[in-house]
């Protein structure tokens, strides 16, 4: 069996990459890795831990609702954990920013990712409220369907002044896609998903 693993917003020690390799380690599933982090510093230190797995590929873009560029809020406390494309998030410094590059995240896909429709495919984020922006996206494109398995864990939609009006809307999209969100993160991992079981049961053997 052959997974695309999609993880978007890696944050400085993609934890959860590590989590999804050694459980296809595991139970000998192969696998492609694809991860996403906007902050330049963070994701170059990632290319570089990755350097020898060639199943595991990190671009340093900003998923949003727009080609180009975007600025990145920077959350002071944490070790920046929590960076954000919205300047209102809840614990960012609206003065404090850097500009990175921004993508579409359907249309990278399109361009990237050849035969995805027909692809076993699991998406992770953690995008600090951008998740607004990535679920429309992906609903309008009609690539929702294509990723069987869903994992992240809380949104961060209504820490988000500018967005927060919208989590209700963002929730009726879920649900009409069917999409149940697994819990699978760093945090408190007992609490997570057993996602070689979910694997199973999705894709089969």
């Amino acid at each position: 069996m052959k997974i695309n693993y999609f993880d978007l917003g890696l944050h400085k020690d993609a934890a959860e990459v590590d989590m999804f390799i050694s459980i296809c380690d595991k139970n000998r599933l192969d696998y492609t890795v694809y991860g996403f982090e906007a902050h330049p510093e963070y994701c170059a230190d990632l290319v570089e831990k990755y350097a020898d797995n060639e199943k595991v590929n990190i671009f340093n873009k900003a998923i949003s609702n727009k080609n180009g560029t975007i600025d990145l809020y920077i959350a002071e406390k944490n070790e920046g954990e929590g960076n954000s494309i919205f300047k209102t998030k809840n614990n960012v410094n609206p003065k404090n920013f850097i500009t990175v590059e921004s993508i579409l995240f359907s249309d990278w896909i399109k361009k990237n990712v050849p035969g995805f429709e027909t692809e076993n495919n699991i998406l992770r984020f953690n995008i600090e409220g951008a998740e607004w922006y990535l679920v429309n996206d992906l609903n309008d494109n009609n690539m929702l369907k294509s990723f069987k398995i869903v994992l992240g864990s809380k949104t961060d939609i209504p820490k988000v002044k500018e967005i927060s009006k919208n989590i209700n809307k963002y929730e009726e999209i879920l649900k009409q896609n069917k999409i149940v969100i697994k819990k699978f993160t760093k945090n408190k991992p007992r609490t997570n998903c057993e996602l070689d079981v979910l694997i199973n049961k999705t894709f089969g053997q």
